[in-house]
């Protein structure tokens, strides 16, 4: 799954949707920097990304070099057991692709510019590296079912279809079909490496922190997605209790979620999983 950046193989185009893209973001984080987690801000001053082009994994590898950890570069998105096993040993997965120029604000699948704006700023924070490893090293030891593997391809070729400028309708109704019926199955017969992945994903991907008059966005999917981001503030949005429930909820990658959770402090997230972690057949 790991691969070289080829960063010379970046088009000029890429380039553009970078600087775009970091453009946005920027006026994005000034107005709602009241709404982001504190410790997110600082860790992307840290970065000191570079507005005109594409960062190296080299450059950011150096930047990193603080927080013993380091990137490697991954082709999009993989599976939950390999990402898992990557983060265990303090390797971020960083995807080389970038998003097409219709996608500026959302885009379907994970790509380079949701990893570096998402998730990177925060392996500056202490409190979030612990969080990361220890969910990342159950993951690892997690039952897994051939469930996983379905559905990672499910979501993988959904991913695609909908990053496409104009994918076939036929086709992606196909895709989110498929998704949802190996999800039903799920519901019935979950892994614990389904489980542990929503409790990542509803924290460490589209999770809120704070109370619940004074959230703060601190998910990596809705800080590379600055309109999803621009949504939670919307009339009607439903935000929940972040509790040990979520490992019931499913995921949809490639479009808005219809509910955030809203954690009390990395405690707490840390809490929940330890409180998956007593009830897991294997004990750890």
């Amino acid at each position: 799954m790991l691969t070289s950046q080829r960063y010379e193989q970046y088009s000029d185009a890429e380039h553009n949707v970078w600087r775009t893209i970091f453009d946005c973001n920027k006026k994005f984080f000034h107005l709602y920097a009241h709404r982001l987690y504190e410790p997110y801000l600082a860790g992307l001053e840290g970065l000191e990304l570079d507005p005109e082009r594409i960062p190296s994994i080299e450059t950011i590898n150096a930047k990193l070099n603080s927080t013993g950890w380091k990137t490697a570069c991954v082709d999009g998105y993989v599976p939950p057991a390999v990402y898992a096993n990557l983060i265990a040993n303090r390797i971020f997965p960083l995807s080389r692709n970038m998003r097409n120029e219709k996608f500026i604000q959302f885009s379907p699948t994970p790509d380079l510019a949701h990893d570096v704006f998402g998730h990177l700023p925060l392996l500056f924070d202490e409190a979030h590296r612990d969080y990361l490893q220890r969910v990342a090293a159950l993951m690892c030891r997690a039952a897994k079912s051939p469930l996983d593997d379905a559905l990672y391809i499910a979501n993988r070729r959904l991913g695609a279809l909908c990053s496409m400028l104009d994918p076939p309708p036929v086709l992606v109704a196909e895709a989110e079909a498929e998704v949802d019926r190996i999800q039903r199955q799920l519901r019935v017969t979950p892994s614990e490496l389904t489980q542990l992945a929503r409790l990542f994903l509803w924290s460490i991907e589209f999770g809120l922190i704070g109370t619940r008059d004074s959230y703060r966005i601190l998910g990596a999917g809705l800080l590379s997605s600055i309109s999803e981001c621009a949504s939670l503030y919307a009339p009607g949005v439903e935000i929940r209790p972040y509790s040990i429930a979520v490992i019931e909820q499913d995921i949809h990658f490639s479009e808005y979620q219809s509910q955030y959770y809203l954690i009390d402090s990395q405690e707490h997230m840390m809490q929940v999983l330890d409180e998956y972690s007593a009830k897991m057949a294997t004990r750890h």
